[in-house]
């Protein structure tokens, strides 16, 4: 089975943008209240797995291939996910200064281009764009991920993704174990995207 062309992470794949839109539609209408009761929960069950699902074809696909020469690697990766990053953040940033989202702009170009940047790396220019930072810490870890899972048997991957599972478990019944959001996140989607190479594997 090739990881170039494969048809169940085609349907992967569109499950998930089907599941992403969903969800931004469900909260855009305002019906993601909790005092909606099972109708919301239920609804935010199903509908949150999109992303886990991008992640999972994500590590079918880079995980599983033949290992490239880091600089081709990135070049290849980073020009696909930086470029068009940049550019949605440029228009968003502009757009928000226009409208006056930032209480704090004076109508100077220098502050706004000053600004730019530490509003850029720490998340805040619009939230909607947290996957990107995700994006990109998985893949700066890929290149050591493919030449370490590469070198595991099937019973240490599932020792991994074990340890993975019994840690998001604890993270429910007791957060402090997450330290922090940050390691939470990279925890839960780390694991989801050694889980795409396991299965696609074995």
């Amino acid at each position: 089975m090739s990881v170039m062309r494969n048809c169940n992470i085609d349907i992967i794949k569109t499950v998930a943008m089907f599941l992403v839109v969903a969800q931004h539609a469900w909260s855009m209408l305002d019906l993601d209240k909790p005092e909606l009761g099972l109708l919301c929960f239920s609804y935010q069950a199903i509908v949150t797995i999109g992303v886990p699902l991008f992640v999972f074809a994500s590590g079918v696909l880079l995980l599983s291939r033949e290992i490239e020469p880091l600089t081709l690697f990135f070049k290849k990766r980073l020009k696909r996910l930086l470029i068009p990053f940049l550019l949605f953040s440029i228009v968003v940033y502009a757009v928000s200064l226009f409208i006056g989202a930032y209480a704090w702009w004076d109508g100077s170009m220098q502050m706004a281009i000053t600004k730019f940047i530490p509003l850029l790396l720490t998340g805040e220019i619009n939230v909607f764009f947290w996957f990107v930072y995700m994006l990109l810490c998985l893949y700066f870890i890929t290149p050591i991920l493919q030449r370490a899972l590469h070198q595991l048997s099937k019973s240490d991957l599932q020792l991994i993704l074990s340890a993975w599972a019994i840690g998001l478990l604890l993270k429910q019944f007791y957060p402090a174990f997450a330290l922090n959001d940050y390691i939470s996140a990279i925890w839960k989607y780390l694991g989801v995207y050694i889980s795409g190479y396991y299965v696609f594997k074995y």
